[in-house]
């Protein structure tokens, strides 16, 4: 019921979701998004004077820690990160802004233990049939050695649960889509869950063949 969504860009989410909020405070980078979607706060009738936005960095949480949260949501932005670590920093210090059985919403990951895998189908369709291996694993290379976007692999969040202890559990999902392509293939989604009820283990696991 009560919201903080870093980097909320053009209001994607925010249209959405704040029709069936209490409160809800985004937050962006850019002055562009910002002021925006200020413009379009009347669209939402009565549920405008609930809605908080500012311009400020991801990592930046200065006059919010008297604030509490029962989800936070990060989507589609980790990517354009400068570090890891800057990441993990962010995640530090939002899990403390989380009500006791809140959620941190990670959307659209890039994957990067599949990184070589995605480098490897883009760079097969762009071959000629005369092109030889060598090059082509030459050109993967050099793909994967430029990649200029963060890539986070599903581990850290595990391993942020050892560290943080307001993590209680993690889930960590295939992202949704009818379509088969490099969104629902190579991009998943992390839900952190804050000091909540860790469910118990199904008694029985059906595996499912790959294939």
């Amino acid at each position: 019921k009560n919201m903080l969504e870093i980097a909320c860009g053009t209001g994607l989410m925010m249209f959405r979701l704040v029709p069936h909020l209490d409160s809800y405070y985004g937050t962006d980078f850019s002055q562009y998004p910002v002021d925006y979607l200020k413009t379009k706060l009347p669209d939402l009738g009565d549920k405008a004077s609930h809605c908080h936005l500012e311009r400020r960095e991801a990592i930046d949480f200065e006059g919010l820690t008297d604030k509490r949260f029962d989800t936070i949501i990060m989507n589609s932005v980790i990517q354009y990160f400068p570090s890891v670590d800057y990441l993990v920093d962010v995640i530090k210090q939002a899990v403390k802004l989380v009500e006791p059985g809140g959620a941190m919403f990670l959307g659209d990951l890039r994957n990067f233990e599949l990184l070589e895998s995605f480098r490897t189908s883009t760079e097969i369709f762009r071959s000629a049939p005369t092109e030889t291996i060598d090059h082509l694993k030459h050109r993967i290379y050099q793909r994967i050695l430029h990649e200029n976007e963060l890539l986070i692999s599903p581990r850290l969040f595990l391993a942020l649960q050892e560290e943080l202890p307001e993590i209680s559990h993690v889930e960590i999902i295939p992202r949704p889509g009818n379509d088969d392509n490099e969104l629902t293939r190579y991009r998943y989604e992390a839900v952190l869950h804050i000091q909540g009820e860790t469910p118990k283990p199904a008694d029985t696991v059906d595996w499912i063949d790959w294939q």
